[in-house]
């Protein structure tokens, strides 16, 4: 069940990763003011009425999957091996992560995505994806600590 999580959070997270890109060593984190562990993600599907229709949970993380948020305002998010970096904010309990990726034009562009954070205190960290699906929409909520 673990190698499913990274797919539904690369979807929701990171989409249209394409890990051949190379990585420019300046956009890793700089100092670490934040290093989260994946907890658990709940991974639920909605119907048009907001009936929850699917439900899964994945608890089966390592000390190897982690977001880490510098002090410097960039992220690293290492996930089953595939690592995305970027910048982030937290405002207003909303936060954004801005990264690059490479689309289908072999170009590469900007992409930001927004979560809802739940819960962020000095030993939990809790946030929300949403998007929109033909059928209702789509949440993955991550459960993280320190």
């Amino acid at each position: 069940m673990k190698k499913l999580w990274p797919g539904v959070l690369i979807v929701f997270l990171m989409p249209a990763i394409i890990s051949s890109c190379k990585k420019d060593r300046n956009d890793e984190p700089q100092i670490v003011a934040e290093m989260w562990y994946f907890d658990k993600v709940v991974s639920e599907q909605f119907d048009s009425t907001g009936t929850v229709v699917n439900s899964e949970t994945d608890s089966a993380w390592t000390a190897d999957d982690y977001l880490a948020l510098a002090s410097d305002g960039r992220f690293e998010i290492l996930q089953d091996g595939d690592r995305l970096v970027g910048l982030y904010t937290i405002e207003n309990s909303v936060l954004s992560l801005t990264y690059n990726q490479i689309n289908n034009a072999n170009q590469t562009v900007s992409v930001t995505t927004t979560a809802s954070v739940v819960e962020k205190t000095p030993s939990k960290f809790t946030f929300y994806v949403e998007q929109i699906l033909t059928t209702g929409k789509g949440r993955v909520t991550l459960y993280l600590s320190k």
